[in-house]
């Protein structure tokens, strides 16, 4: 009875399976099938992807026109789209791959060509993803910062350097744009085209308007042509008189008076300069990171006793002390590459605490992370105001 009682139950386990394996084997073939086109389409969209990000590398080494950027910058756009689509469509490829190898009661053998077409899918996919990913790689261009240079003196021999003329006329262009209304926003020479405030500056300028009670002096240091100025002013303007004063060097400050300089807008070649009447805020926006001696900077101005001090787009590390590398400025951007300091994680508010109360801390480039052998910084920004017993 025992022997007749499994031999039934084998015959009533295996039949349907049998019965079925005729079906198990077209859908498997179709499974297969659907997979491999999956793979494909992420494969087309790994290599057109590639060939666009080799059109947005392999730029001629000369000075680029405005439309020759943006047409770069719209290369690498839609590069990155189809990055995405090849991405998607091999993970796509793989999970369905994976999934529909068929129900675990038939013998592998018995649908081993469908396993083995399923499996050159899942391998295609895998393939395509990796290229997709090697060419996110090549579009990104060389890691942005490289380095940990015992002296400021050590990055500056190693960085290959930039040719200032070029980066002041590609500057001037883009803010002659930016002047004319024909593009509404600029930063670091790149045209955008919406505007955009960033919100933690905007504020501290807002609140600093409105605690000083009768409109705004700016001192703008290292603030290029004007860039936050064109970005804030706007806004600024309607909520009381403005005034905006940029220290920059020597070449930029001789270009912004005499093209850029207005009733609300003028240009200074050093600090004592420019600091005429005391300043309501002094912002310092992506310049502290470039300076050799960014603290006897910070301490100059503290004694100044400015009443806010506004620190935007500054590279911090998370943890553990600063670091001294080299930077490279993507070539969409313009071709340079120099010294750069990464912050230890709250140097700037020690070298400001005698003198000033933090009022916030923020992120900026939300998203952007800087990678340096292990080592991670974020670009952050922090809103000062002078203590009441600090004069």
């Amino acid at each position: 009875m025992g022997v007749k009682h499994l031999a039934r139950a084998m015959v009533k386990l295996l039949t349907p399976p049998l019965l079925l394996l005729p079906r198990y084997r077209r859908a498997q073939a179709a499974r297969a099938a659907a997979a491999q086109v999956a793979a494909n389409v992420a494969m087309e969209a790994a290599r057109r992807a590639r060939s666009l990000a080799a059109d947005a590398l392999n730029l001629p080494d000369v000075p680029w026109t405005l439309s020759q950027r943006e047409q770069v910058k719209a290369l690498r756009r839609i590069a990155v789209g189809l990055l995405a689509d090849a991405a998607s469509a091999a993970m796509v490829s793989a999970a369905e791959a994976k999934a529909l190898l068929g129900p675990p009661q038939v013998p592998r053998g018995l649908l081993k060509p469908y396993y083995e077409k399923t499996e050159a899918a899942i391998f295609d996919a895998t393939r395509a993803a990796a290229d997709a990913q090697a060419a996110a790689a090549s579009i990104a261009g060389p890691p942005s910062h490289v380095g940990d240079f015992s002296s400021w003196a050590e990055a500056v021999a190693a960085a290959g350097g930039y040719d200032m003329q070029l980066i002041l006329d590609i500057h001037r262009e883009a803010t002659r744009e930016v002047q004319s209304g024909r593009s509404p926003y600029e930063r670091d020479s790149v045209l955008f085209n919406a505007h955009e405030y960033f919100f933690p500056v905007l504020a501290a300028l807002v609140f600093a308007m409105d605690r000083n009670g009768d409109g705004l002096t700016v001192l703008d240091f290292g603030g290029a042509l004007g860039s936050s100025y064109w970005q804030n002013r706007e806004l600024l303007s309607r909520l009381g008189p403005l005034q905006w004063r940029v220290v920059e060097q020597l070449h930029f400050a001789a270009a912004g008076r005499a093209e850029f300089e207005n009733d609300e807008l003028r240009f200074f070649s050093d600090l004592k300069s420019g600091w005429e009447k005391v300043p309501d805020l002094v912002l310092l926006s992506s310049v502290l990171q470039y300076l050799e001696n960014p603290f006897a900077l910070l301490e100059e101005i503290s004694r100044r006793a400015p009443r806010f001090i506004l620190v935007d787009r500054t590279p911090v590390l998370d943890s553990g002390r600063e670091r001294i590398v080299v930077q490279t400025v993507p070539p969409s951007i313009y071709p340079a590459s120099y010294a750069c300091r990464l912050f230890a994680y709250g140097a700037i508010e020690a070298a400001l605490v005698d003198r000033y109360d933090l009022r916030y801390a923020f992120e900026a480039h939300v998203g952007t992370f800087i990678e340096v052998d292990g080592a991670r910084a974020q670009y952050r920004g922090c809103f000062f105001e002078r203590k009441l017993d600090s004069r």
